[in-house]
């Protein structure tokens, strides 16, 4: 570690260490004010998606979570249990992430039960998402059995199969053949876990509609879906726009298409505004898997960075130092294109920061032919 002298912490954080300092009360209560006072929870239905209620959290247990979303929707608290992170939440205290105050509420899901099979979904649920079994286990045929057993469970009672697929889509895997082919329970699947396509008969995975939810949960599901559907500029349109490398898994076709190609980049610029670091960095590789004859050319390539500056990584080294390139990505991160002004990132410095005059002077120097 490293050893901070007080004269660094002067420096940075003068109200820790001198009296005179200290931050006045008008300016506590001004960041007091500035700071989230609630913590609010969005409640979606596990089954289409949609949001029912949002509420500001005065509960700290779970039992009074339950009682006041029963409240708002106006559905028994015996008739729904509420998921957070892919997992119910558990009786007694709320997890911390939830009570913690914030401008940004939390999601939460709504999976709708019947009390009279509340303790076999607890028990399906539990024993499908157990600790990583060992070798000897699997040997020994006991999680072999207990598949079987779950696969009995869901083929009698299909009420409870849907409720598990909002726990996890990949519960698709233990189900039985005529399950496989209800599309209700597919789709409700797929909206919670879309890589579970793979899991899917062939005669559903030909349906536009299910594609589109899977790939909407994980673009990355395209591959998964059949050869007609991955040419469909809306389908692969949507798995691109939820992550840039599905790319790789459209048609030939549409990674020749110039249109395609661009809308796929300016539309992985769009949210910028909620999480730019996230959503762009992520997504700018869309650009890598793009034909050859489209990466090579320059004109097509200048009209991608001054949509998406980010892109700039991911084309060739040769226009990657092509002075227009840069100076139409420069024009993107300063604000002159399609987004704020940005200077995070390494290149994006290098190309916002103004050069000394010095190196000017040498640059000049180099274009004339006359010795730095």
């Amino acid at each position: 570690g490293f050893l901070v002298t007080p004269l660094i912490l002067d420096r940075c954080y003068p109200a820790m260490t001198h009296s005179k300092c200290l931050v006045t009360a008008e300016q506590n209560a001004a960041y007091a004010a500035l700071m989230p006072q609630t913590s609010s929870i969005q409640v979606f239905c596990g089954l289409q998606g949609v949001e029912l209620c949002q509420l500001v959290l005065k509960a700290s247990t779970l039992q009074e979570l339950v009682d006041a979303v029963s409240r708002e929707i106006n559905i028994p608290g015996d008739c729904f249990r509420l998921l957070w992170g892919g997992a119910g939440l558990g009786a007694g205290r709320l997890p911390m992430p939830l009570l913690r105050k914030s401008d940004i509420p939390v999601k939460v899901t709504l999976v709708r039960i019947n009390p009279a099979w509340a303790a076999a979904l607890d028990r399906v649920v539990a024993s499908l998402v157990p600790e990583l079994p060992s070798i000897a286990c699997i040997c020994d045929g006991p999680a072999l059995d207990l598949s079987g057993e779950v696969r009995t469970c869901f083929a009698e009672n299909r009420d409870l199969a849907l409720a598990a697929v909002q726990y996890s889509g990949s519960f698709l895997m233990h189900f039985p053949e005529d399950l496989l082919h209800d599309k209700e329970l597919v789709s409700t699947a797929l909206r919670e876990c879309g890589s579970a396509l793979r899991f899917v008969p062939v005669p559903l995975r030909r349906d536009r509609e299910v594609v589109l939810v899977a790939v909407q949960n994980d673009g990355e599901a395209l591959f998964y879906a059949p050869p007609e559907l991955q040419a469909d500029a809306e389908v692969a349109g949507a798995a691109v726009a939820q992550v840039g490398q599905a790319m790789r898994h459209a048609s030939s076709l549409l990674k020749q298409d110039r249109a395609f190609v661009f809308e796929a980049a300016r539309k992985s610029s769009s949210g910028r505004a909620i999480n730019m670091q996230t959503t762009i960095l992520r997504r700018a590789n869309t650009f890598l898997y793009a034909h050859e004859r489209l990466r090579q050319d320059k004109a097509f390539v200048m009209s991608i960075v001054r949509v998406n500056g980010d892109v700039l990584t991911h084309v060739p080294q040769a226009l990657r130092s092509d002075r227009d390139v840069c100076m139409a990505a420069r024009a993107y991160w300063a604000g002159e294109g399609d987004a704020p002004p940005s200077a995070q990132g390494l290149v994006r410095q290098g190309l916002l920061l103004e050069p000394s005059e010095r190196a000017k002077l040498a640059a000049q120097a180099v274009r004339e032919g006359r010795p730095t």
